[in-house]
């Protein structure tokens, strides 16, 4: 009995001292259990700032995949905008380059007047007067022209009516001397009137055939004088003619004057020029 007592103490302490290892490793399991709960708390925790912040990433890819699609065709639509730009500034160029050889001329004709004109807007502006006065006068002309041409139909209405009045009352003629010698004198006024005016107009037509005369002469002394080639005038209106004649005298009026002034220079040179 004491030996199965001891045996069952012994049994009973070992079964103690297990219970005990068995509680110390539950306790163990737990703490680790909590342990991993923490961790997996955590982790999800990551992965969902991970999800987000990836989802973000995509989002911000997106806007900036977009943003770089909208600026790959603002960078084309300024390539064409450039290109035109630069086409337009050649055109420009060019337009500039045609028109220097004009400014040139203003330029000789500003030096050549002998302080007459001292810029270039001073010729501009003489050229714009002339111009001016010119349609002045061709409208003056033309409405002169006009109102001799009505004179005459009232003439010619006021002469026919007369005689027709002469012819109808042929029976009252001695009652009417007076007044027919009254549309007489006022025929005869008219007629004197008209005489002056065409008088006058046969004047204006006589000087201005003449001034086309001095034009063409200097223009044919021009041509004549020319070695080269000028291209032929095509038929247009007498005052696009003149103008045209005129500008052509004019440029060998200035040529001219430069052969004249470079031949001066050139003799001076040789007379100065050492022996």
């Amino acid at each position: 009995m004491r030996e199965v007592d001891d045996a069952l103490e012994f049994m009973k302490e070992e079964y103690a001292s297990r219970m005990q290892a068995c509680e110390e490793r539950q306790r163990e399991f737990e703490r680790k259990q909590n342990d991993m709960k923490e961790q997996v708390t955590r982790f999800e925790k990551f992965i969902n700032e991970n999800d987000a912040k990836k989802q973000r990433a995509e989002m911000k890819a997106k806007v900036e995949h977009r943003a770089c699609e909208q600026n790959e065709q603002k960078i084309q639509q300024l390539k064409i905008e450039l290109e035109k730009d630069q086409e337009l500034k050649n055109d420009r160029q060019q337009e500039l380059d045609r028109l220097k050889k004009y400014k040139d001329y203003l330029d000789s004709t500003v030096e050549a007047s002998e302080e007459e004109y001292e810029e270039i807007n001073d010729v501009l502006n003489r050229y714009r007067t002339l111009e001016l006065a010119n349609k002045d006068l061709t409208k003056i002309v033309s409405q002169s022209e006009r109102w001799i041409d009505s004179m005459r139909q009232d003439v010619l209405l006021l002469t026919r009516e007369t005689q027709n009045q002469i012819l109808v009352h042929n029976s009252e003629i001695h009652g009417y001397q007076k007044n027919v010698e009254s549309l007489r004198s006022t025929a005869l006024q008219l007629d004197f009137e008209r005489e002056n005016l065409e008088r006058d107009t046969n004047d204006k037509s006589r000087q201005s055939g003449q001034v086309v005369m001095s034009i063409k002469n200097l223009y044919g002394r021009c041509l004549s004088s020319m070695k080269t080639k000028v291209p032929h005038i095509a038929n247009t209106d007498n005052l696009s003619l003149m103008t045209a004649y005129l500008k052509l005298i004019q440029e060998r009026i200035c040529d001219l004057s430069d052969i004249t002034k470079n031949y001066q220079s050139y003799v001076e040179k040789q007379e100065n020029r050492p022996r």
